[in-house]
């Protein structure tokens, strides 16, 4: 499914839209969401998502992540917790 598609089919709407350029060099117009809310394991991160057209893939950006003190395990393809799955250790 194209990230458009399941933008409206989420119900998020369009606040913005910005031109971006990608890491291969081309340039894009995106639409811009409404704050979206982000939980996994007990913890939550609200962020506006960035909607690129004709693309399939939806990505989990850097601040979220670093929000929710998350890390990805490459070995095992998933999300840990940076200190563990629990929210002890986290400095503020």
């Amino acid at each position: 499914m194209r990230n458009e598609d399941l933008r409206k089919k989420m119900g998020f709407a369009v606040v913005n839209e910005f031109h971006a350029t990608l890491a291969g060099g081309s340039k894009v117009s995106c639409n811009v969401t409404e704050p979206v809310q982000i939980y996994w394991n007990g913890r939550t991160s609200s962020v506006q998502a960035w909607v690129l057209p004709d693309e399939e893939d939806t990505l989990l950006g850097v601040i979220p992540l670093e929000e929710m003190d998350l890390m990805v395990d490459p070995s095992n393809r998933k999300l840990v917790g940076a200190y563990g799955d629990t929210m002890t250790g986290r400095i503020k």
